[in-house]
C-alpha cells in the first residue's frame, strides 16, 4: 500500500521503459532472387523512430544483407531473451523474403543464405513466436514486410475500436499499462509487393508516412496498423493483417509511441478525464 494514499488507478505512476529496436533488411540474397527496397525501408523505419520518437541509437541493432544470416538473427533474439526485462520494450522489424510450405502449413522468414529447397536453412514463424513467448519485456511488437507473413497471426485483423479520434492519446496511454505481444504483417498467406525500384514497398510506405506525419503526442500501435493496412491495400493486391500474436503472452495492451521531449506522466495527467471515461486502464 502506498504511503501517499490511494491514487486514481487510471493514472499510474510513470515507470519509464527503455525501447529497443531490432532491424533486419535483406535485398541481396546468396541463393534466391534479390529484392530492391528492403534495406532502404528498414533504414527509413529506424531513422524516423530515432528522429521523432523515444528511441535511442544505443538500443538499436541492425542486420542488413550478408549480416542477416540465420545464426545471427537467432543469436540476437536469444540475447534479447536473456537480457531484456519487464522495464523494456522491443520492436522487431523484418523486411525480406518469406516462404510458406503449403503442405506442412508452416511459414518462414528467409535469411540471407536461406534456400527454399532446404527449410532447415530458414527461420520458421513458430521459432519467432517461441522467442516472443520467452521474452520478459512489457511490450513486443513484430513488424514483418515479407510474403506469407500473415501466417504469424491466426486471427483476423482486429476490429477498430469505437472511440473518437480525439481520444486516441488517452486510449494509448491507458492501454500501455498492460503487457502485449503484437504482430503487423504485410499480407496474409499471399505474396506481397516489394515496390518500384528506389521506392518504398506499399506496406512500408504506410508505416513510414504515419510515423512521419501524424500529429498525435502519443498513439497505440493499432493506429499505426490501421493506416499501414489501408495504404498497402490501396496500392497493391495484398491484405495486411495485425493484432495480438496468438498464445505468446499478450495481456491486452498495446505498444505506445510517444514523441520525443514529451513526458508520459504529464500526458497521463493531461488526459486523466478521458482515460477514466474510456475505462481501459
Amino acid at each position: 500500500m502506498s504511503a501517499t494514499g490511494n491514487p486514481d488507478e487510471s493514472v499510474k505512476a510513470f515507470d519509464p521503459r527503455k525501447n529497443h529496436l531490432f532491424i533486419v533488411g535483406i535485398d541481396k540474397y546468396d541463393n534466391i532472387t534479390h529484392l530492391e527496397n528492403c534495406v532502404s525501408d528498414a533504414e527509413a523505419f529506424k531513422d524516423v523512430l530515432l528522429e521523432k520518437y523515444q528511441f535511442d541509437e544505443g538500443r538499436v541493432k541492425t542486420l542488413f544483407n550478408h549480416e542477416a544470416t540465420r545464426n545471427d538473427i537467432i543469436n540476437q533474439l536469444q540475447e534479447y531473451s536473456g537480457k531484456l526485462a519487464a522495464n523494456d520494450n522491443l520492436i522487431i522489424f523484418f523486411s525480406g523474403h518469406g516462404y510458406f510450405d503449403r503442405q506442412a502449413k508452416i511459414g518462414y522468414l528467409v535469411p540471407n543464405e536461406g534456400k527454399i529447397s532446404t527449410v532447415t536453412s530458414l527461420i520458421s514463424h513458430e521459432t519467432i513466436k517461441n522467442y516472443l513467448r520467452g521474452l520478459k519485456v512489457h511490450h513486443c511488437l513484430l513488424v514483418v514486410d515479407s510474403c506469407y507473413s500473415g501466417s504469424l497471426l491466426l486471427s483476423k485483423r482486429a476490429d477498430e475500436l469505437g472511440i473518437d479520434k480525439d481520444s486516441v492519446e488517452a486510449y494509448a496511454l491507458s492501454n500501455n499499462n498492460y503487457p502485449s505481444r503484437w504482430g503487423m504483417a504485410a499480407g496474409r498467406i499471399e505474396k506481397v509487393d516489394d515496390g518500384l525500384v528506389g521506392d518504398y514497398s506499399p506496406y512500408a510506405r504506410g508505416i513510414i508516412s504515419f510515423l512521419r506525419n501524424n500529429e498525435y503526442e502519443a498513439f497505440a500501435v493499432s493506429d499505426l496498423m490501421y493506416h499501414a493496412n489501408r495504404v498497402a491495400s490501396y496500392n497493391a493486391t495484398q491484405t495486411p493483417i495485425g493484432g495480438p500474436v496468438f498464445e505468446t503472452g499478450d495481456e491486452g495492451g498495446e505498444f505506445l509511441f510517444v514523441k520525443k521531449r514529451l513526458n508520459e506522466k504529464e500526458l497521463k495527467e493531461k488526459y486523466r478525464e478521458k482515460m477514466s471515461s474510456l475505462k481501459v486502464g
